[in-house]
């Protein structure tokens, strides 16, 4: 009986072993040129080819009273289609918001983890942020003045 049960466990082990279940990541079939900002299915800001689109999205705008606002970060090639589930590990993205003169005229907060942005309004005005996307440590696309309209 010890021997039939032992003779199971190995088989069953091996049957286990004959599908693999790690299957290797994608490459992305072409390099990303722009993203997209969205939130509840709703586009916010749309970036290609280094122009915001005016018609698409290109201001976000935030209430001061709601706080803070995270995005998802889509991720387009030069002819507006999207990249299906990027790899964290081969992209990076990176958001901040410019630095002012003093502390106290910073107007936001922007960061990203993965691909969803996080902003934070700290006062009323039109603050500007930076965005930012690598892969494997080389910058793709840099966009470097996109608009935050803050209100109360």
């Amino acid at each position: 009986m010890k021997k039939i049960l032992v003779l199971i466990a190995i088989s069953l082990f091996f049957i286990g072993c004959d599908e693999d279940p790690v299957k290797p990541v994608e490459e992305t079939p072409y390099l990303p040129t722009g993203f997209t900002l969205t939130l509840n299915d709703s586009v916010y800001l749309f970036c290609n080819n280094g122009q915001l689109d005016h018609i698409k999205g290109d201001t976000i705008r935030m209430d001061w009273y709601s706080g803070e606002k995270n995005f998802n970060i889509d991720l387009l090639d030069k002819d507006d289609n999207v990249l299906k589930d990027p790899n964290p590990l081969v992209y990076t993205t990176y958001a901040k918001v410019w630095k002012h003169s003093t502390k106290e005229d910073e107007r936001a907060f922007a960061s990203t983890v993965n691909f969803f942005l996080s902003i934070t309004p700290h006062d009323e005005g039109i603050a500007n942020f930076v965005f930012e996307l690598k892969k494997e440590g080389e910058t793709v696309f840099k966009v470097d003045s996109i608009p935050v309209i803050i209100y109360r």
